[in-house]
């Protein structure tokens, strides 16, 4: 595959790269925001098929994180002469409209590594990587930003409480245990508590009935926590 010297955006030299058919205007458009022409995928799968430019099907790498609706995928490509390009790319709400972030993710990072392969990237964009326009981008971080927030109450917090209030046992320690529910401000810090006092020998020492008091209070402590908010609503 024959080499290139870096091209401005608007270099109709992309067109030797492109099926016979079909003109760099077809294939491209203006990004008025960069000023840069972006390339269809579709034209980058055909010429990646025209200049037997493949995958590596091992190299795929994709991680997916579930709290941020988030995707990172890594993969590499190979020209017909062997040599080998590779590409990082990432999807989540904040420049991502698209419901599948994994699958974004992997369309970008393949797009990327065909550009470099060509010699061209930095100079032309897939249309992968168009981001939202300002206000969704703002509206995507805020959704984004949300789903790493701890749970919030819910207005079952207060009736929780006060159910806490009026609970007591014969034993002072049972009680301190249970007194300290009330200060658990998120699921979390919930959680970590409850591991923490499991292996405590003072816990340890309580009756089954009064073990099972607390558990029972710690349950309705955690369902008065909202559910985390789902970043790609």
């Amino acid at each position: 595959m024959a080499r290139n010297t870096p091209l401005s955006s608007a270099d109709a030299r992309l067109q030797k790269y492109l099926p016979d058919d079909v003109k760099l205007s077809e294939a491209t458009w203006l990004h008025k925001q960069s000023g840069m022409n972006i390339v269809k995928h579709r034209y980058l799968k055909q010429i990646a098929g025209l200049q037997q430019i493949r995958v590596v099907p091992e190299s795929v790498k994709l991680d997916f994180f579930a709290e941020r609706n988030k995707s990172i995928c890594f993969v590499m490509v190979e020209t017909k002469d062997k040599q080998t390009y590779c590409s990082v790319a990432e999807a989540d709400p904040a420049n991502n409209k698209n419901a599948y972030p994994a699958m974004m993710a992997y369309k970008r990072a393949v797009d990327r590594a065909i550009l470099e392969a060509l010699n061209l990237q930095g100079f032309f964009y897939s249309e992968a990587e168009i981001a939202l326009t300002d206000s969704e981008a703002e509206e995507a971080q805020r959704r984004s930003d949300n789903a790493l927030k701890e749970p919030e109450q819910t207005s079952k917090a207060e009736e929780v409480k006060a159910q806490l209030e009026g609970v007591s046992t014969n034993d002072r320690t049972a009680n301190d245990f249970i007194d300290a529910l009330k200060h658990q401000e998120t699921k979390e810090k919930l959680k970590s508590y409850l591991k923490e006092i499991a292996q405590a020998d003072d816990f340890k020492k309580l009756t089954a009935e009064e073990t099972a008091t607390i558990r029972n209070l710690a349950s309705l402590v955690m369902n008065s926590f909202n559910p985390q908010v789902q970043a790609a609503e």
